[in-house]
């Protein structure tokens, strides 16, 4: 018998829900009309109207095709829906944006952590470096999970 502390009676649901904080929907300059659409989508996200959001995210990174903080956003509420495809899409090419692979890397970890694969989030923890946002939280939920 090994006493594991770091181990929890908590399924992987739960264990990616508890360590999902919403990615910081920050104002985002752009166009009028496209910040309009966006500020729209972040006050429907903040309500937790994650349908309302979902469009309305849409409809931005269409116009918006390389906003890292706009795909995280839009992941971010495609993981309150339970659309963990689309989520992974989403955080996969905020992952390509160098100043947002740490943190799309975390969120990867967690939407594949709920898809329950282990290997795939295990691969995500891993790309998140020493000194890189979420790092440490990356350390403890590879213990949590092993």
């Amino acid at each position: 018998f090994i006493f594991a502390p770091w181990k929890s009676n908590l399924t992987n649901t739960q264990i990616a829900n508890k360590h999902f904080q919403p990615f910081d929907l920050e104002y985002i300059m752009d166009s009028k009309d496209n910040q309009t659409v966006y500020d729209q989508a972040k006050k429907a996200y903040y309500q937790k109207n994650y349908q309302e959001a979902l469009t309305l995210f849409n409809q931005y990174v269409e116009t918006n095709q390389n906003s890292p903080k706009a795909l995280l956003a839009k992941g971010s509420t495609e993981f309150e829906l339970n659309k963990l495809e689309e989520a992974t899409n989403s955080f996969n090419l905020a992952a390509g944006h160098t100043a947002f692979r740490a943190i799309a890397h975390w969120y990867l970890a967690l939407t594949y952590l709920k898809k329950e694969d282990h290997e795939a989030t295990k691969k995500a923890l891993l790309q998140i470096k020493k000194g890189e946002e979420k790092y440490e939280n990356a350390q403890k939920l590879l213990k949590q999970i092993d």
